[in-house]
């Protein structure tokens, strides 16, 4: 089975004007909303290819309730984590001449809600794809991804991660992973087994497991 984690789900509340008026009230001509967060994204995607997929992570209050109940219509198989605080955050996109985003914080994770997720880890086999999507909560260590990958290590458990990096690790390190790095703005310097590559915007990066390798922004 494969199964997705999103430790920050949303829902995205989307909507299209001609132009945006700042300090003026505006009208919206569509809106729509989704259940979203990279992890569940995935799930919705295998679902419309065909693929069965398990969504999980952590939903809290009215907004939770929304998302828990929109990939049930939509038949995707969930096991979130109920928290007892706050609510699911609400990303509000604004589609007009130009692109804006106000993305929610999201509510707190406490470290028994966290086990809980680890918990479920636990059942996971070699028979089973874990994949990790999307951005660390900023009440969570930024390592967590880490610490999980180490946690099914054992379960010889096949790993994929989307993440975004908020800092650059300058020492050379190896995954046993497949890892996909895309270069966002600027140029990186990427080290490979000793072998230097310098890659710009837009650039895609695919290192095997095993190699040796560090990544340095130089603009």
């Amino acid at each position: 089975m494969i199964y997705t984690v999103t430790l920050n789900p949303s829902i995205d509340y989307v909507i299209n004007l001609e132009h945006l008026n700042k300090g003026h009230v505006n009208r919206v001509n569509s809106e729509n909303v989704y259940p979203g967060g990279k992890g569940i994204n995935v799930s919705r995607i295998l679902k419309t290819l065909g693929h069965d997929s398990v969504a999980t992570g952590f939903l809290s209050g009215f907004t939770g309730d929304f998302i828990r109940n929109s990939l049930y219509e939509l038949n995707v198989k969930s096991d979130f984590i109920n928290l007892d605080n706050g609510f699911t955050r609400i990303n509000v996109k604004i589609k007009s001449d130009e692109e804006t985003e106000i993305n929610g914080g999201g509510p707190h994770i406490s470290d028994e809600k966290l086990n809980e997720l680890f918990d479920k880890l636990n059942e996971l086999n070699k028979d089973d794809i874990l994949i990790l999507a999307g951005s660390i909560p900023s009440t969570l260590k930024e390592d967590l991804y880490e610490r999980i990958m180490e946690h099914v290590k054992d379960h010889n458990v096949k790993v994929v991660v989307d993440a975004t990096k908020k800092s650059y690790d300058f020492k050379y390190h190896c995954h046993d992973f497949l890892e996909l790095s895309i270069v966002t703005s600027g140029k990186v310097e990427y080290y490979i087994d000793g072998n230097e590559y310098i890659l710009n915007k837009g650039d895609l990066l695919l290192s095997n497991p095993g190699l040796y390798h560090m990544e340095t922004p130089n603009e």
